[in-house]
């Protein structure tokens, strides 16, 4: 143990909420997942695009197609000013109501895009050659995919009849066939971390190149609006799990709860040993930056960045 952990440890203890400091890891654990570098992803350079403009028959209990405003639109032809301060592209929108997402709609623009911009695809429900019938695949191309922790996901909150055996079975399939980022939200709809661990447990069997953490966020004007964010203690069981389980990047994702939840989750997943996290407290920021961790930061959607 040396001086330099030993304040650093105390210094992020000291920046929790007071009520929290149970949830701290030991000191031994806390030396022992240290790592001399922290990854921080602001995705500026990412332009985030919606292929379906503001229009979504899906419309998740969670998001109500409220994340789709902020999109911009895909335009032909492309604009000489279009991608100006942009490196990447997260091509995403609105659902049909079986789930998928309409990619060959816009094939044409897709495949305009400059091959010096990274693209990364959400497809939603849908097979990979259903998906990209006109699209044409790059190898820097990535897919970031949703992965539903149990059935009651798919019915409660994504309003589809499928299953969660299914949605593995479809990402498995994925993975095959373009770099594919497991996604995996918690807290959408159980108050207890069985299902998120039996699923890592399944994925602990296959080769990943990262898994993201999401964590949910009420969103207003949505259904569950008033749906509380699950407990820490839960989400702190089950991205241990994931550490002790994975061989494989593990990042904390951009959706999570406001400040001041937001700034201790970030701290505790720090403690317990995750060092990639998009938009990242800037008291967590500060601090390791005070205590001579090496910042590394990125500008693009971390699945794109591993």
């Amino acid at each position: 143990m040396t001086k330099f952990d030993a304040d650093l440890y105390d210094s992020l203890k000291h920046l929790l909420s007071d009520p929290l400091s149970t949830l701290v890891p030991k000191k031994e654990d806390f030396y022992s997942a240290l790592k001399p570098d922290f990854h921080s992803y602001k995705p500026t350079g990412t332009l985030k695009l919606s292929v379906s403009g503001s229009k979504c028959e899906q419309r998740c209990n969670h998001c109500n197609a409220r994340y789709l405003a902020s999109m911009v639109k895909p335009k032909l032809p492309i604009p000489s000013d279009f991608f100006d301060n942009f490196t990447s592209i997260l091509v995403s929108g609105g659902s049909d109501k079986d789930g998928a997402v309409n990619l060959s709609g816009v094939a044409d623009f897709l495949n305009d895009i400059p091959d010096y911009i990274q693209r990364n695809f959400h497809v939603g429900w849908q097979r990979p050659l259903e998906a990209f019938q006109n699209v044409t695949l790059r190898e820097t191309d990535c897919v970031s995919f949703d992965l539903p922790v149990s059935d009651k996901v798919f019915r409660d909150v994504f309003r589809l009849p499928y299953t969660a055996a299914e949605a593995f079975q479809l990402f498995k399939t994925y993975s095959a066939y373009v770099k594919t980022v497991p996604h995996l939200t918690i807290g959408l709809t159980d108050e207890t971390p069985e299902a998120e661990l039996a699923l890592l447990n399944e994925l602990s069997y296959l080769a990943l190149p990262a898994l993201v953490f999401l964590v949910f966020r009420p969103t207003a004007n949505t259904p569950m609006a008033d749906k509380e964010p699950p407990a820490l203690s839960n989400i702190l069981t089950i991205l241990k799990s994931g550490i002790l389980k994975l061989d494989c990047p593990i990042i904390l994702g951009c959706m999570r709860p406001s400040a001041p939840y937001r700034n201790d989750l970030d701290i505790l997943s720090y403690m317990l040993g995750i060092n990639r996290i998009v938009m990242p407290s800037a008291k967590l920021v500060k601090n390791l930056e005070k205590f001579g961790i090496e910042i590394n930061q990125y500008s693009d959607c971390c699945s794109l960045t591993l």
